[in-house]
């Protein structure tokens, strides 16, 4: 009844410095990884909770936090530990746990990397797995696999509608609705389940370069403001 009352205690009080605080993300998630480890043994429950009920997103609260990182720390614990702390949430998706699983072997793996030594490296780990596309963890079924050569002799028998699908993507429209009610309608319409997936396969490889394209605009139209704003 104890522990109860405590991982419940440790649960309001993420929801309350979540709901209330103010200042980088970073510094509150340190704050919320100090409740979670406030209660031993239930800290995996609690991250869950975190990665599940509490959205990514930069906090504009009431209440400033007190600074833990600089702007120069954050940017160096990126950079030193970023690519250790995407080292074992890739490795864990890898083993397709189930969701109890995931989120005890996330804990431990933070805990024991001998590289994440202190508590600022460990909220950091935290942190930087919370803002991560790839949480909240989901148990997914078994997707369609094929060998190359099936996959292209599908392709091959789908050009009209590939090159379709591309004008849909690229073509103007009032509402984005429109653009995915058609791509719907043309999914729906393969019916083989094979040739959905080959043909998906496609539309998320043009909505990448879509993707990428909109990116170099912004960034070039930033480098022309930039430039317009240097004196002469």
């Amino acid at each position: 009844m104890e522990n109860k009352q405590k991982f419940e205690d440790a649960r309001a009080g993420i929801l309350k410095i979540f709901e209330t605080a103010g200042g980088d993300l970073l510094d509150v998630a340190y704050y919320i990884y100090q409740k979670i480890v406030s209660v031993p043994g239930s800290e995996p429950e609690l991250i869950k909770f975190v990665f599940e009920e509490l959205e990514q997103r930069d906090i504009d609260g009431k209440e400033s936090v007190e600074r833990v990182f600089s702007k120069e720390e954050k940017d160096f614990y990126i950079d030193t530990y970023g690519k250790v702390v995407d080292g074992i949430l890739e490795a864990l998706l890898k083993k397709e746990v189930n969701k109890e699983g995931f989120y005890r072997d996330l804990w431990k793996g933070i805990q024991e990397n001998p590289i994440l030594e202190g508590e600022k490296e460990k909220a950091f780990a935290f942190y930087f797995i919370w803002i991560d596309m790839r949480v909240p963890y989901f148990e997914l079924e078994p997707g369609i696999e094929m060998d190359n050569k099936e996959y292209v002799d599908i392709l091959e028998g789908m050009d009209r509608e590939i090159k379709r699908a591309r004008f849909i993507l690229y073509a103007p429209v009032k509402q984005k609705t429109e653009q995915a009610s058609r791509l719907v309608h043309m999914l729906d319409a393969l019916g083989d389940e094979r040739k959905k997936a080959v043909f998906f396969t496609q539309i998320l490889s043009a909505f990448g370069q879509m993707m990428i394209s909109d990116l170099m605009s912004i960034l070039e139209e930033k480098e022309d403001l930039a430039e317009e704003g240097e004196p002469d």
